[in-house]
């Protein structure tokens, strides 16, 4: 068995809504609080004929152990520092027999 993430690198808390889709349209559940996770923002300049953007690929690090459960849905909403991001997707990662932690695509 691998050893998990320290608890002492799982800094943050984010508030997260999972996204619910239906025939009747998109919406959010209600938010939930996530903690004991890690956070690590990464925001990228582009320049071209028409201006400047920054472009967001955070990384959301959630452990096994120490994070509170969480399933994490694509298009779902993560908050963190004020800052309203979307989960474009979900890597889960296992050592020899169960789930060790997920990196969650944040932009």
């Amino acid at each position: 068995m691998v050893a998990p993430i320290p608890k002492g690198l799982l800094i943050h808390s984010v508030t997260y809504e999972e996204m619910t889709k239906s025939e009747w349209g998109d919406s959010f559940a209600a938010p939930v609080t996530i903690e004991n996770v890690r956070i690590e923002p990464k925001n990228t300049l582009s320049r071209n004929g028409t201006g400047s953007t920054i472009t967001s690929d955070t990384l959301l690090f959630w452990d096994s152990v120490h994070s509170t459960p969480c399933a994490f849905v694509e298009d779902s909403e993560v908050t963190f520092n004020g800052r309203r991001m979307i989960v474009v997707s979900v890597q889960e990662f296992y050592d020899e027999s169960k789930l060790h932690h997920k990196e969650v695509r944040l932009a």
